[in-house]
C-alpha cells in the first residue's frame, strides 16, 4: 500500500488554498486527506490548513493509542471536531468570517477503505481499468444534475459550478457523509479538488490512471489540468 500526493496553485490564482496530507502507518493501513479552502484573502487557506491538520492529528493519535480502533465513527467525528474549531475561529477573529473548506479523506486498513467527504472535492475508485466516483458532490450543479435539469458534462461548465451546499466551518452543525468500500488488489483511490475535475473529464482521468502510477501519476494529473487552463488550485492524492 502506497500513498502519493501533489498540490499546485494553478495558472490563474494568486494563492493556493488547497492542502493535502498522506500518512502511512505500515503496510496495512494509512490515509490521505484533501481540503479545498474558500474565503477571502487568506481565510480559505486558514480553513483548509486547520481542517487537514486537525483530521491528521486525530487519526494519528487514535491509531497510535489503539491500532484496532473503529475507523469510520472516529473519522466522522474528527471532521466534525475540525468543523467546530474552524467555525469558532471564523466567528471570533476578524478577517476569517465566512471561511470554510471542502474535505475528502480516505483511511485504508487491509482490504477496506473508510471514506468521508464534505463539499465538492471527490474520491474516485479505479478498478480493472474503470473509474467510478464514489462520493456525491455537495453542490448546486450536482443537485441540478440529479433532477435531470443539466447533464454531467454541463456541470463542468455551468456558471454556478462553484456553489457548494455543504462545507467545513460555515456553521456549527455539519453533516458528514461516510462510505465504506471493499478493495481488491490493483485498486487505486484518487482524492482530488475540483481544480482537477473541472479541467479534466472522467474519461481522461481514467486513461491517466490506466497509464501511470506512483508520484508520477499525481504529477501528470496536475500537469494535464494546468494545460487545460488551470483556472483553480489543483490537488490530487492517490492510494495504490
Amino acid at each position: 500500500m502506497q500513498f502519493y500526493g501533489k498540490t499546485d496553485i494553478g495558472c490563474c490564482r494568486s494563492m493556493n488554498q488547497d492542502i493535502f496530507c498522506v500518512y502511512r502507518f505500515d503496510d496495512q493501513q494509512g490515509f490521505a486527506v484533501v481540503c479545498d479552502g474558500m474565503g477571502g484573502q487568506s481565510a480559505g487557506n486558514v480553513a483548509s490548513e486547520m481542517t487537514c491538520q486537525a483530521v491528521m492529528n486525530a487519526l494519528v493519535d487514535a491509531v497510535e493509542h489503539d491500532p484496532a480502533c473503529d475507523i469510520e465513527p472516529m473519522l466522522v467525528e474528527a471532521v466534525k471536531e475540525a468543523n467546530r474549531t474552524v467555525y469558532t475561529r471564523s466567528v471570533t477573529e476578524a478577517g476569517y468570517r465566512g471561511m470554510g473548506t471542502t474535505i475528502v479523506a480516505a483511511f485504508v486498513r487491509n482490504e477496506t477503505a473508510y471514506c468521508v467527504h464534505v463539499g465538492d472535492s471527490r474520491i474516485y475508485l479505479f478498478r480493472e481499468g474503470k473509474l467510478s466516483q464514489i462520493t456525491r458532490d455537495h453542490s448546486l450543479v450536482w443537485e441540478l444534475m440529479e433532477k435531470g435539469e443539466i447533464t454531467q458534462e454541463e456541470m463542468r461548465v455551468h456558471p454556478n459550478r462553484n456553489m457548494i451546499t455543504r462545507a467545513v466551518g460555515v456553521s456549527l452543525r455539519l453533516d458528514v457523509d461516510s462510505i465504506v468500500i471493499s478493495l481488491l488488489p490493483g485498486d487505486k483511490l484518487l482524492l482530488c479538488s475540483d481544480g482537477l475535475t473541472n479541467m479534466i473529464d472522467d474519461q481522461r482521468i481514467a486513461s491517466l490512471l490506466r497509464a501511470y502510477g506512483g508520484q508520477y501519476l499525481c504529477d501528470v494529473l496536475i500537469e494535464e489540468a494546468r494545460k487545460a487552463g488551470g483556472t483553480d488550485n489543483i490537488t490530487a492524492a492517490v492510494i495504490e
